[in-house]
Formats: structure tokens, C-alpha cells, sequence
């Protein structure tokens, strides 16, 4: 549920041209009633733009998509899909899909390292669930869902097949 909120949120943005480029799990806020909010747009913005040079990036190592690790400049609304694949990651399993000792390893483990399918499996994590952190997570952009709207409606047709059961 939190997942989806947050992705209609993201759609939101996507469709105002921005990214939020600093997605985790302290930036979405729920309330009493389950409303979701997110929060703390301030790195928000098209691409890359507003770095203060070319060798910055902009958010939380932990939860940056490998392209945006990399400081490309086109980013767009698949970064956030990663970032919310690591917060979802983080919400199940308890911990940060990488372990690193300083900003610059946690930057080379999203770009170069791939998820402990271990850790997952060792949660006992049902395969759907799996498959959608995977997704979520890929190193190539190409690879997962395009907009968080594509995610939305994959977790929702999963979760009317489970009901159906």
C-alpha cells in the first residue's frame, strides 16, 4: 500500500517533468488515517540540474540509482523507481541493500554491486515480491518498470490475482 501511494506520488512528479532524486524511506510520511506523503522536494528538479558542479550528485548514497551515482545528467522517473525498489528493500528486509564504510563505496556498490538474492530468500520473501525488489533495483535503467504508473499497475494486477485465489 505504502509502495503504491508513494508511486502515485512519483507519478505525479514525473508527470510535472521532475524527479525527486532523493527518495528513502525518512522522506515518505504517513499519517493516522494511512495517507502518504512525500516529503522534501528540495532536490527535485529535471535531470541532473541544479548540482552545484559536473563531479557532484545529488541524495542519499544508500538509495541512488546507479546513474545517478554516476552523475549522468539524463535521469529520469526509472531513478526514482530505483530509489523506491532500495526503500521497499530496506522496509522488508530491515536493512540497506548495500553495506559500505563511506559515501564513495556506497556510490561504487549501487553502480557495480548486484542484490544479495540471498538475504532475500533467507527472509523468506515470496517470489513476487522478490521479482518486484529485482525489477525495481536493476542496474540497467532499461530494465526496470519505465514509470512508477507501470509499477502501480503490475503490483495492483498481483494483488487482484492473489485475491482471486
Amino acid at each position: 500500500d505504502v509502495i503504491v501511494k508513494t508511486g502515485r506520488a512519483l507519478e505525479a512528479l514525473r508527470g510535472a517533468g521532475l524527479v525527486h532524486r532523493d527518495l528513502k524511506p525518512g522522506n515518505i510520511m504517513i499519517d493516522d488515517r494511512g495517507v502518504v506523503t512525500l516529503i522534501d522536494l528540495g532536490f527535485s528538479g529535471a535531470g541532473m540540474s541544479g548540482r552545484s558542479d559536473s563531479e557532484s550528485t545529488m541524495g542519499t548514497p544508500a538509495y541512488l540509482a546507479p546513474e545517478q551515482a554516476r552523475g549522468e545528467e539524463d535521469l529520469d522517473s526509472r531513478a526514482n523507481i530505483y530509489s523506491l525498489g532500495a526503500t521497499l528493500y530496506h522496509l522488508v528486509i530491515g536493512k540497506l541493500p548495500f553495506k559500505a564504510d563511506s559515501d564513495a563505496e556506497m556510490l561504487r556498490a549501487q553502480v557495480l554491486d548486484g542484490l544479495n538474492g540471498a538475504a532475500l530468500k533467507g527472509m523468506q520473501v515470496s517470489p513476487s515480491l522478490h521479482y518486484f525488489i529485482e525489477k525495481m533495483m536493476a542496474k540497467d535503467k532499461e530494465a526496470r518498470y519505465p514509470t512508477a504508473k507501470d509499477l502501480i499497475e503490475d503490483i495492483e494486477a498481483h494483488l487482484k490475482r492473489q485475491a482471486e485465489l
